[in-house]
């Protein structure tokens, strides 16, 4: 009776041995499909610090570039880069003095370099750490009850000169008035001059808001009246011209604070580019993501080159 049962139960031991091995090898030889997500997508991973904003048509080919320069809304891939060259309005008035004409030169709004959409008026901003929260912000101590209604004015005598760089680099943009220009003739700093903006451009997530503050305030923006005032009342133009002014966007879209951060000694010129953020607000509910500590605080430049 044992002899029987041990032989049944190593039996069963075999057959089970052997049933295993056929699914393990099984395994091996046969593909399993597994459930993939349709929408998903690469994760895209670079260093943004330092890197100008191209504010382009749509790209067709939208393909990642292997090295860029810019970021914008979509990449861009191309075989040779190249930015329309800008061009100079003739002047319009004789001026008082022997400095250069305000309107033979390139007006920008913005940071150190400046994006072309206009030929007249152009605009950047500061080019500063990129992340989810910290996109174009600056110092939140320096943001102390300033109240958007504040006028800000330079006090002293004008400043006789300015250098054209300065410790921070500057991300660029187009502030000008309105211009039919097409944005594929956008101006960036440090590439070939061509017929047409052509770069390679990193897709980031986070720079549609302020992309959409810059086409705002390019339809408010018109450095030209107060410069030539300045110019025909004696005042000594030495270019590159810049203010940096600090704004603050409230939850629901709101100025909540604005005031200069760095004058550029023409006082017009600065209250110009008050006028320019005062007007274009209220704005569009910021991304919940670009808020810190209830708005998003941004430092934004405007100069004439």
């Amino acid at each position: 009776m044992n002899f029987k049962l041990r032989h049944a139960l190593l039996i069963a031991l075999i057959l089970s041995l052997l049933l295993h091995l056929a699914v393990m090898l099984g395994l091996i030889y046969i593909h399993i499909p597994m459930p993939t997500n349709a929408n998903q997508q690469p994760i895209e991973v670079f260093d943004a610090q330092g890197m100008n904003l191209a504010d382009t048509n749509i790209p067709a080919n939208r393909q990642i570039p292997k090295t860029a320069r810019a970021i914008g809304v979509e990449n861009n891939a191309v075989t040779q880069e190249t930015v329309a060259r800008p061009t100079r309005p003739q002047p319009q008035v004789q001026q008082r003095t022997t400095t250069r004409s305000p309107s033979r030169s390139q007006q920008q709004s913005g940071g150190e370099h400046a994006s072309r959409l206009n030929p007249r008026n152009r605009f950047s901003e500061p080019r500063l750490p990129f992340n989810s929260r910290s996109l174009y912000a600056v110092d939140p101590s320096l943001f102390a009850m300033h109240s958007p209604g504040q006028m800000e004015t330079q006090s002293g005598s004008p400043r006789r000169s300015q250098r054209k760089g300065s410790s921070r680099s500057a991300m660029t943009y187009d502030m000008s008035g309105a211009s039919s220009m097409p944005l594929s003739d956008d101006y960036l700093p440090d590439y070939r001059f061509g017929d047409h903006t052509y770069v390679n451009i990193f897709r980031h997530p986070d720079v549609e808001y302020f992309v959409m503050l810059k086409r705002i305030f390019r339809q408010t923006w018109n450095p030209e009246p107060p410069v030539r005032m300045s110019v025909a009342t004696g005042y000594q133009l030495v270019l590159p011209l810049r203010v940096v002014l600090a704004v603050a966007v409230s939850p629901q879209g709101a100025l909540s604070e604005l005031f200069i951060l760095k004058k550029s000694g023409m006082p017009a010129y600065d209250e110009e580019a008050l006028r320019t953020i005062r007007a274009s607000s209220p704005f569009s509910t910021p991304p919940a993501k670009l808020l810190k500590d209830g708005a998003v605080r941004m430092a934004w430049s405007f100069i004439l080159f």
